[in-house]
């Protein structure tokens, strides 16, 4: 089963994270989450993030920082470039035990008039830098930026959190990524709202208030979010028919699932695999 970008990452072995300087174009990743701190710096175009219970709207030059194991996800209607740095937890608890303690600021906008903030944003570019240069002896540069960088994020943008919000942040975030794993494994089956808030034993209204908060979806939204894009790999990387990618991925309503898809990707089905052909 294809993954979603950004969920599975494989670090690079020598600088053990992963760094990339990417281009997306309409590209829609449904909220997940991973043991990575997830830094985005966008250097052209909009992008749209959802980490837990808050909506942002990136810019060039703004810079989003998404702790381990914090939901979200992440929009584009049109070309994006930006920094993707992801960061193993336990790369940064081996040198800093104290980062499970922390919570760090999550958005920084460009037009923010500090001198720590300009000096994160060009510690993330030379680290573009050493990446796209790659001259001998790199990897040294880039560990050294990337430790300063990140001694200055912890230093100036991270405030405690007290044993009481790590425990219902913790609790909470366990009862979505319980559903999302769910949904992940059976989207193809016909899910009831119902029979996801008995699997956390609460109400259905408690339910859909938790599951709209961390995700910034209803659970029917996300649902068929995750049948889109799953559908659209195999759109876009097999030679199936249409109906038989709409059966294998449990779509049934064709018109409010083509409604969907030409909300995302501005166009049908068929024009995108002409395109991809």
């Amino acid at each position: 089963m294809p993954s979603f970008k950004h969920e599975n990452i494989i670090d690079d072995q020598h600088l053990q994270v992963y760094f990339d300087i990417a281009c997306d174009e309409q590209f829609l990743c449904p909220a997940h989450w991973h043991t990575h701190v997830e830094v985005l710096y966008l250097l052209d175009g909009q992008m749209g993030a959802y980490v837990n219970s808050q909506r942002y709207e990136l810019r060039p030059s703004d810079l989003l920082i998404i702790h381990s194991n914090d939901i979200h996800s992440t929009f584009m209607d049109d070309k994006v470039t930006y920094i993707l740095l992801q960061i193993p937890a336990e790369y940064i608890s081996h040198v800093f035990p104290a980062f499970s303690t922390l919570k760090l600021q999550e958005y920084f906008p460009a037009a923010t008039e500090d001198d720590q903030y300009r000096s994160l944003a060009e510690k993330l570019l030379a680290l573009k830098e050493f990446f796209v240069q790659k001259e001998t002896g790199y990897e040294l540069a880039f560990t050294s930026c990337l430790f300063s960088f990140l001694y200055e994020l912890f230093k100036n943008y991270a405030s405690p959190l007290s044993s009481l919000e790590r425990s219902k942040n913790n609790r909470d975030i366990a009862r979505i990524e319980e559903i999302i794993h769910y949904v992940r494994s059976h989207y193809t089956e016909n899910l009831h709202l119902n029979d996801m808030a008995d699997m956390l034993c609460i109400s259905k209204e408690y339910f859909c208030r938790l599951f709209k908060a961390y995700t910034g979806q209803s659970f029917l939204e996300y649902l068929n979010t995750v049948r889109l894009v799953r559908f659209y790999v195999d759109l876009t990387q097999t030679r199936e028919s249409i109906t038989f990618l709409l059966e294998k991925h449990g779509i049934t309503n064709y018109k409010v699932f083509m409604k969907l898809f030409k909300e995302t990707y501005h166009t049908t089905p068929s024009k995108i695999r002409f395109r991809y052909r």
